[in-house]
């Protein structure tokens, strides 16, 4: 015992400047204690002084801090590497404190071979003496899925990381490096009485993570930081949501590993693990999916909205799974290859729902601190410094805007069927920045005349939302787009809002009937009308108006015999005439065919009134007027 005492005050006067750890006694009875009396389970058969197997007062290598363990000879670590990470990760040196760590970590030592006491024999090792493999604390030399260490902070990435303030327990090293030694202190196992895992500090909330991580952004009024302390808090941050190990919906490598039990005490350590993560360039417990669906799948654990069983619906974002070419680092202007991942429309480090009805434009706070492209195709990228994305369409027009990779070709998909227009795009920016006619998703209306539109929006019941209509109105991606059985359509309804899934074609809210052709365009057989079928145009307009011929004197008896769709496109039309295409007049050529006259045209003659050429359900209108 007179040795230990002697070890541990002479610790304490030559090491402590450079390596400041609390009071190395503390290792007694922790899973650091490798004496034959300690209670951990890999430990000496012989030695009796805590210190030796770390530190000697005579022939130390290296010097400071008085080293006895042999290091890793011959070993190059594969470091962490990511594409969104903006410092330079190094080799561990002997001048590194994490290389100190690592001659045990990396179990290519054994853990009682000394410098100056010899081989110490030990217990429940390796058959070589050196950490199990089976042990979570044997990292090998793969560092990639670990928390970087060796490495100096950039903190020049838009407000998310910063240095330890001083007189912090996490600190940096004399060269400005982060180190194991910067979260973990060797000798005290117990700082955070939950973890246990020799942590500086406690990490409750992610007290440790959020000391450099400060996750920050947005512009006024999409202001928002992970913990409030600048803009509205991250529900992950508040929720106290219960979190604990069964909450893995079936997945062995997810659920709660720190021992705390809620949302809000795991903080990041409830999506991340920082060593060993499943997903190693993000640190993730998973893919994204299986980290969301942890929480988000209904279970009873977490009590939280089942959106996992939205993508099991007939028409999904197809969210599941890794995304090839998802990449959080990636410019949305220049996406590669079209993806969607959760966190394309999401940022966890962000999200908040709303309490109060958001009204377009009006960005809903579930998706802060996301990409987007603007109605104009210029970029907003937090990540590139140009901010993040105002309105929802934004979002959106990542993939259905200017992407240079769009698939989806006019025609059939497993989507819903998909009309083949006169005027065609795969840029909605462009449908909806139509000069002559668009539904107001980017801006308000062009001042023509909308005598169906309804005084206010109505739910899935028939009721009014309270949400007020006039021609200077503008509506979002998600009116449309959206769970057909979620809270969006209103009380009596309880799914989660947002277009995940839908049974409906084209992830929609309500029914909008698409014609099938059922032979050469012009010939198909007329469409019965159904008033359902067509419940997403009456979110918004009057039925009634339009079958009494309001808008127009032929709509009720072209309403009985065609699909809204077939003469409509529901975006709008790009690069069309005031002549031809107003009224998002814009034929689905897969069912109307050219007239006898040999043309496919609606030339508009008045305010309400014009001439269609063309052939519909066998009909010939060669010039017909209405």
């Amino acid at each position: 015992m007179k040795r230990l005492g002697v070890c541990l005050v002479m610790l304490a006067s030559v090491a402590w400047a450079q390596y400041p750890y609390s009071n190395p006694a503390k290792v007694i009875g922790s899973s650091h204690d490798f004496t034959v009396g300690s209670p951990a389970n890999v430990k000496s058969t012989t030695g009796t002084d805590a210190c030796t197997f770390c530190h000697t007062p005579h022939q130390a290598n290296p010097g400071v801090p008085l080293w006895n363990h042999k290091l890793s000879q011959g070993v190059t670590y594969q470091v962490y590497q990511s594409s969104t990470v903006t410092s330079t990760m190094m080799q561990p040196t002997a001048n590194d404190s994490s290389r100190l760590c690592l001659s045990c970590h990396d179990g290519t030592v054994a853990l009682g071979d000394t410098v100056n006491n010899g081989l110490i024999p030990f217990q429940n090792a390796s058959a070589e003496g050196a950490m199990p493999a089976t042990s979570s604390a044997n990292f090998g030399a793969n560092l990639a899925d670990h928390h970087p260490v060796v490495f100096v902070p950039n903190t020049a990435i838009n407000n998310q990381v910063q240095l330890p303030p001083k007189g912090d327990a996490v600190q940096l090293d004399g060269q400005g490096k982060l180190q194991c030694t910067s979260c973990h202190d060797p000798h005290n196992e117990g700082l955070d009485r939950t973890e246990k895992r020799f942590l500086v500090k406690s990490n409750a909330n992610s007290g440790i993570c959020t000391t450099c991580h400060v996750l920050k952004g947005g512009t006024s009024p999409n202001l928002w930081s992970w913990n409030g302390i600048q803009g509205l808090a991250s529900s992950h941050q508040q929720a106290t949501n219960i979190y604990s190990p069964q909450t893995n919906g079936g997945v062995a490598w997810l659920g709660s590993h720190t021992g705390y039990t809620n949302i809000n005490t795991n903080g990041c350590e409830a999506c991340h693990r920082p060593h060993t993560a499943h997903n190693a360039e993000r640190l993730l417990k998973g893919e994204t999916d299986q980290v969301c669906f942890q929480c988000h799948d209904g279970n009873a654990i977490t009590n939280l909205s089942n959106l996992k069983q939205e993508f099991s619906k007939m028409y999904i974002h197809p969210s599941l799974g890794p995304q090839a070419g998802h990449d959080p680092a990636e410019a949305p202007n220049n996406i590669t290859s079209r993806h969607v991942a959760c966190d394309d429309c999401h940022n966890a480090h962000a999200a908040r729902p709303d309490s109060t009805q958001v009204t377009p434009p009006q960005l809903s706070r579930v998706l802060f601190g996301v990409s987007g492209i603007t109605g104009t195709g210029a970029p907003h990228d937090p990540r590139h410094g140009s901010g993040d994305a105002q309105y929802e369409y934004e979002i959106c027009f990542k993939c259905h805007g200017p992407s240079p990779n769009q698939p989806q070709q006019p025609g059939y998909t497993t989507y819903g069927p998909l009309p083949s227009r006169v005027l065609r795009t795969t840029d909605l920016s462009q449908a909806f920045g139509s000069p002559v006619s668009a539904h107001p998703v980017i801006r308000a209306g062009l001042g023509l005349s909308i005598p169906s539109l309804l005084p206010a929006v109505v739910d899935g019941n028939g009721m009014s939302t309270g949400r007020l209509l006039a021609a200077t109105s503008q509506i979002s991606c998600s009116d449309c787009h959206n769970n057909d059985s979620g809270r969006n359509l209103g009380t009596s309804f309880s799914g989660p809002e947002g277009p995940h899934g839908s049974n409906v074609p084209h992830i929609l809210e309500r029914s909008y009937l698409i014609e099938t052709p059922t032979g050469a365009p012009g010939t198909t057989p007329n469409v019965p009308y159904v008033t359902s079928n067509y419940a997403l145009c009456f979110k918004c307009h009057s039925e009634s108006n339009l079958k009494g011929n309001t808008s127009w004197r032929g709509h009720n008896s072209h309403m009985t015999l065609a699909s809204c769709a077939t003469c409509h496109d529901a975006h709008g039309v790009p690069n069309g005439t005031i002549g031809s295409n107003a009224s998002l007049i814009n034929f689905d050529r897969n069912i109307v065919g050219p007239g006898s006259n040999g043309q496919l045209q609606y030339t508009r003659s008045g305010t309400f009134n014009g001439t269609c050429s063309l052939t519909c359900h066998s009909k010939d209108h060669k010039a017909s007027t209405y």
